[in-house]
């Protein structure tokens, strides 16, 4: 991605049969045509390098087409095993605050229907409450891609932390 132009495109945008969504496509098939046993070992280890470099900090990792193209096969991965997604919130749950609790890849993963609010932390800490306040308007607001239901459990967690505040809100619930 040595253009700037093409970095900040998105993967729906590039034309039809570009390189990457190649990869995708080549990738699906690939893991579909392994036997079962196989085509989880494979998805798990695949999907834990790509998210992997989700996390880092490196430009692949922060331009709109790479987060996409990761995204992407990650979602390619999921569709294949079932593992894939629980897996993913089990390494997120592992990782250091920093990355854990980071509202652009907690949105993206949630948008790519890889992680799930239901799983998220519920307000049991000030930096989750305003990572899970923030995901949330942007999830249901600001670009809606998800219901509410999808999300009761955590609005439910939130009601409760606002409870047993006993009249001293966390900051982010005052927003």
């Amino acid at each position: 991605l040595r253009s700037p132009q093409l970095a900040a495109a998105a993967l729906a945008a590039l034309p039809q049969g570009h390189e990457l969504q190649q990869l995708v496509i080549q990738t699906r098939a690939l893991l579909a045509a392994q036997p079962p046993a196989a085509r989880e070992e494979v998805a798990v280890g695949y999907a834990q390098r790509l998210l992997k470099r989700l996390l880092d900090t490196s430009k692949f990792g922060r331009c709109p087409l790479g987060v996409d193209w990761l995204l992407a096969m990650l979602g390619a991965l999921g569709e294949l095993s079932r593992k894939v997604s629980k897996d993913v919130v089990g390494w997120l749950l592992f990782a250091d605050a920093d990355r854990r609790l980071n509202r652009d890849l907690t949105v993206a993963l949630v948008s790519g229907k890889l992680l799930s609010l239901k799983l998220m932390d519920g307000g049991r800490n000030g930096q989750a409450v305003d990572c899970l306040v923030s995901v949330l308007q942007h999830c249901l607001v600001d670009k809606p891609t998800v219901t509410t239901q999808e999300c009761a459990g955590l609005l439910d967690a939130l009601s409760h932390v606002l409870q047993v505040s006993r009249g001293k809100p966390p900051e982010p619930l005052v927003r």
